[in-house]
């Protein structure tokens, strides 16, 4: 039974491993995040119990054919369900509301983190471990924590993200991005080719505020005449996503735009997966940029709910340092090193028809990259697994 190990418990890698599962491999996912997910993940707090807070993406569409039947399977399965709120947009400087036409969308349920709980059942899956190191045997890979803790030998490693080859890597976490420290010491000129070309893509970040209300807070939020709203010409707001109207505890999610990202990008969560590892966070900075994004926030929305409610739980900080990345260009969906059994998959491949960014460009390229693997670990496969 060949052993792969997936770096990445976002849509992409759970794809991937669902797939690889499926034909008999023996999987393992590690996530350096508390939970699985990846930028389709849920917030919990202990705080208050039954609060779900999707602080990432909060909804999805579905438009490549080649998507339907992992769609269908998702749905059939329980994980998502037909988003059936407003998606509109909202103009900054008089707080006019657009909503815009009807299209089909959907969300996990109950959280958006239950697409990569499903995807990855039955899946061997390590979170809270920062994959730091990855040792070359000829035939096999080696890794390693950041505690130079062996994680085991495979037979074939897929990265599902471009930020182990990325200089954000040094500036996140003070040490040198973990697949260029690889590809130096492999005579591999492929594999060097691909690392430096993920390397050098580009990202938009963004900013995540995160606050929870008392239950009575739901009528206010409710005069929004919106569920979701793209916020159109605002120096900070990006988008304003509300949650959980009729649960425990209405929620908002303010995102920024990534300009302002860019311009606090020192800045992160103090609960953060980056406070964690990679040092604390400047707890002045996050304060002066949380208090930016809910100003903005109350300012934009008075003209309909009147004085913003107190918060019950936040606000709190995320920062999605690759929100939105860069396209890497080609024909296919994934890319792959056989001769050191290598491969990456994830959002951010781009072949003609499919966008960059998106959940279902996650998940058709850990499937594709899932089945390019199988014509190497298992010849006999003869046609592809979705």
């Amino acid at each position: 039974m060949p052993k792969v190990a997936i770096v990445g418990g976002g849509v992409s890698g759970c794809a991937c491993a669902s797939v690889l599962l499926k034909d008999g491999a023996d999987v393992t996912i590690f996530e350096m995040g508390r939970g699985f997910g990846g930028r389709a993940s849920t917030r919990r707090t202990r705080e208050i119990p039954g609060l779900l807070v999707n602080h990432g993406a909060p909804i999805f569409d579905a438009s490549n054919t080649d998507f339907e039947p992992l769609l269908s399977s998702l749905l059939e399965a329980g994980a998502i369900q037909k988003w059936s709120g407003v998606y509109a947009s909202l103009e900054a400087s008089t707080s006019d509301v657009s909503v815009e036409k009807s299209v089909m969308r959907y969300m996990g349920t109950p959280g958006m983190s239950s697409i990569c709980e499903k995807l990855a059942e039955g899946v061997t899956r390590q979170a809270q471990t920062q994959v730091t190191g990855f040792e070359w045997n000829s035939e096999t890979w080696t890794l390693y924590d950041r505690n130079q803790q062996n994680l085991g030998t495979f037979d074939w490693v897929v990265v599902t993200g471009n930020s182990l080859a990325s200089p954000r890597w040094r500036q996140t976490f003070s040490t040198e991005p973990p697949l260029v420290a690889a590809a130096e010491t492999i005579a591999c000129p492929e594999l060097v080719e691909l690392v430096n070309a993920a390397g050098a893509l580009g990202t938009e970040p963004v900013m995540i505020a995160m606050l929870a209300f008392a239950p009575e807070a739901s009528e206010c939020l409710k005069k929004l005449p919106f569920n979701i709203a793209e916020v159109r010409g605002h120096p900070i707001l990006g988008k304003i996503v509300l949650q959980e109207l009729d649960g425990p505890c209405p929620a908002v999610v303010i995102h920024s735009t990534s300009t302002f990202a860019e311009e606090n990008k020192k800045t992160f969560g103090s609960t953060s997966t980056a406070a964690r590892l990679g040092g604390p966070a400047d707890s002045n900075a996050e304060e002066i940029v949380i208090e930016a994004m809910v100003d903005a926030f109350s300012q934009v929305v008075k003209k309909h709910i009147g004085e913003l409610p107190t918060p019950i739980w936040g606000p709190h900080l995320h920062r999605w340092g690759n929100a939105f990345p860069e396209a890497l260009q080609g024909d296919q969906m994934y890319a792959e090193v056989p001769q050191v059994h290598f491969s990456m998959c994830g959002d951010f491949f781009s072949k003609p028809g499919v966008e960059a960014a998106r959940i279902e460009t996650a998940a058709l390229s850990g499937v594709e990259g899932a089945n390019s693997i199988l014509k190497h670990i298992s010849p006999s496969v003869m046609k592809p697994n979705l």
